[in-house]
């Protein structure tokens, strides 16, 4: 980002409106270089040997100016008056909190949070404040553990920021973001309640594989949840789509009828599922590169030799 600094001297400045005259030299600025410009005033420099120490002051107190959006003039005096609270501390307190997010320390992100904003100060109408660097870090925490584990959590980063600018007091500010913490601890809780659906879905699959019928729809019947939720969970969980999994099943059950017994191929694509003998032969030859005679005389072939070779050192 493009920052730049200056230091408004008056030589009268009793007959001067230093904010008036800073707002309308930034504005300036801001238009001929087509980005915003923000601005400290300040007044009581009475002689040149006190703007050395006025500039460095200055400069520290800048760093506050992280909580006031881009276009934005406060005084000297309003800034003394806050803690000290700049950009460097909002991204610690952004890193302690996604941090305690990750690893799951949900207690920890909102004690970090709440200490933050009780030493915080209280946000006003007429002053505007920006806490987009906490905002963005912790939604992106959230999107990342949305998609991560399949979660439906209602949450717009836009309307956040609105309610968090909206708030008239650092009290109601702390308020929105401990419940946004809540909001994510209820949600990861409810992962734990999904080993239940996985085994329950594994389960009804693997009793029913051999039904040709057997689709998404009918197993989110059984679990009753909606087939976009039990597939994104499923997959989430496992690794792998519903519909692969049960093809990888019904493929399992078929080389171990193939290997095992004589039963007809014909029967080994209906008791598994696949419903008739073309689409069996097509998704057998596609997943292992025989066709299901060909796998068949092979392990048919390897037994044979097996045997013969026991025979010969017996």
């Amino acid at each position: 980002m493009l920052q730049g600094r200056f230091l408004l001297v008056c030589e009268q400045p009793d007959t001067v409106d230093t904010q008036t005259l800073a707002q309308t030299l930034c504005a300036a600025f801001s238009e001929a270089a087509q980005f915003s410009v923000s601005g400290v005033w300040c007044n009581g420099i009475s002689a040149v040997d006190q703007l050395p120490a006025a500039y460095r002051t200055l400069n520290e107190r800048l760093d506050l100016l992280y909580f006031y959006p881009a276009g934005h003039f406060v005084s000297r005096t309003e800034l003394d008056a806050r803690p000290a609270f700049g950009k460097a501390q909002a991204e610690q307190i952004r890193s302690e909190v996604v941090q305690a997010l990750c690893t799951q320390r949900f207690d920890d992100a909102a004690a970090a949070l709440a200490g933050f904003f009780d030493a915080w100060f209280e946000p006003t109408a007429d002053v505007p404040y920006t806490l987009d660097l906490l905002i963005a870090g912790v939604s992106e925490y959230i999107a990342t553990f949305k998609r991560a584990y399949a979660v439906t959590m209602e949450y717009n980063p836009s309307r956040f920021r609105t309610e968090v600018l909206r708030a008239e007091s650092s009290r109601a500010v702390k308020r929105l973001f401990l419940d946004l913490v809540q909001d994510v601890s209820c949600a990861f809780a409810s992962i734990d309640n999904r080993s239940n659906y996985i085994d329950a879905l594994i389960g009804y699959i693997e009793r029913n594989y051999a039904d040709p019928k057997l689709n998404i729809d009918a197993l989110a019947d059984h679990v009753g949840l909606s087939a976009s939720h039990i597939q994104n969970i499923f997959k989430a969980a496992t690794g792998s789509s519903i519909s692969a999994y049960l093809r990888r099943l019904r493929l399992n059950k078929a080389t171990e009828f193939l290997a095992q017994t004589d039963v007809p191929i014909s029967e080994i694509a209906e008791r598994t599922g696949f419903g008739n003998s073309n689409y069996f032969y097509t998704v057998f030859k596609r997943h292992y590169a025989v066709t299901p005679s060909e796998y068949r005389a092979n392990r048919l072939n390897r037994a044979d030799t097996k045997e013969a070779y026991n025979n010969e050192i017996n």
